[in-house]
């Protein structure tokens, strides 16, 4: 069934192989971790082939069965981000069907959503680039394939347009990171851009990639400083010399988040709760965490 889907995309079928409250309880799924991770999972035919998959999993959580895998403990420390969406998604599975989910399954999920997920998040990384070119251009669909295929590990192309003032007129997913001008000279502004040819020559390719790097640059620079003062204050890291257990230390350190206003008072249960669905350990560093964004603040405790 999930090769038919991924072959032959008949999605109207669906329901003929699906239970409807399966559809339904998918469907809440991806709805949900686009809430809480701004992750939409409705790409690569995900929801047709986690559909089944899902309905197999209650299939054997009925009977108290569970089908072990071998990949859980490589696709934990390898692909954490991966791990902690499936963990979310199994969190809401447990309080929606009042079933428990063991980290085997916990993994085949991760392993369903590791190629939307991955796509996504790549896509993040990317630059985001508006193609600035007359209407009049013949070739538009062999020029952007042709550009798409030199710069998709880069760039991600937001759309096309024809006229300059578009480009502070739409309203873009994200903000714009540089134009590419095709046979135009238009006085741009405010934004970086590239001025090439339809051609794509070699010059045209060199112009852009020079402005990739310069931006890509800049970019990593400000993120890790930003982020670098933003989660990790000097104040919030602590040496503790004195041995210690779990338990003491999430008591401590939800303490002192607590006074500093960062987390609620019952934010250690919310560690806890996490904990016992599934280790936050990957090899010796574990990243202690709630299910949900219930901080007041963004922070990291060392």
């Amino acid at each position: 069934m999930i090769v038919q889907f991924s072959i032959t995309r008949k999605h109207r079928d669906l329901e003929d192989n699906v239970k409807h409250s399966t559809i339904v309880l998918v469907d809440n799924l991806i709805k949900y971790v686009n809430s809480m991770l701004n992750i939409d999972l409705r790409v690569l035919n995900f929801r047709e082939q986690f559909a089944i998959h899902i309905q197999r999993l209650l299939e054997r959580s009925s009977r108290g069965y569970v089908e072990r895998n071998p990949m859980t403990a490589k696709i934990r420390k390898s692909s954490p981000i991966i791990y902690e969406c499936a963990v979310l998604i199994s969190n809401r599975m447990e309080e929606i069907e009042d079933i428990t989910l063991e980290d085997d399954e916990i993994a085949y999920i991760a392993m369903h959503i590791g190629n939307a997920v991955s796509e996504y998040i790549n896509d993040l990384h990317k630059l985001y680039v508006v193609v600035l070119m007359p209407d009049y251009q013949s070739d538009n669909d062999e020029f952007m394939s042709r550009l798409e295929r030199l710069f998709s590990q880069d760039i991600v192309i937001g759309r096309v347009i024809h006229n300059p003032d578009m480009i502070n007129e739409v309203d873009y997913p994200r903000k714009v990171d540089f134009v590419i001008q095709v046979n135009s000279e238009y006085s741009l502004s405010g934004i970086r851009h590239a001025n090439i040819s339809q051609f794509l020559t070699q010059i045209d390719y060199k112009e852009v990639s020079q402005l990739i790097v310069a931006l890509k640059h800049k970019q990593e620079k400000i993120n890790f400083t930003n982020n670098l003062e933003k989660f990790f204050p000097k104040e919030n890291f602590k040496i503790i010399n004195n041995e210690t257990d779990r338990e003491n230390l999430f008591k401590a350190i939800c303490n002192e988040l607590e006074q500093k206003g960062i987390v609620t008072t019952d934010f250690k249960d919310r560690l806890e709760a996490r904990e016992k669905m599934s280790s936050t350990a990957f090899g010796r560093v574990a990243i202690p965490h709630s299910l949900q964004m219930i901080a007041l603040k963004l922070k990291v405790m060392w």
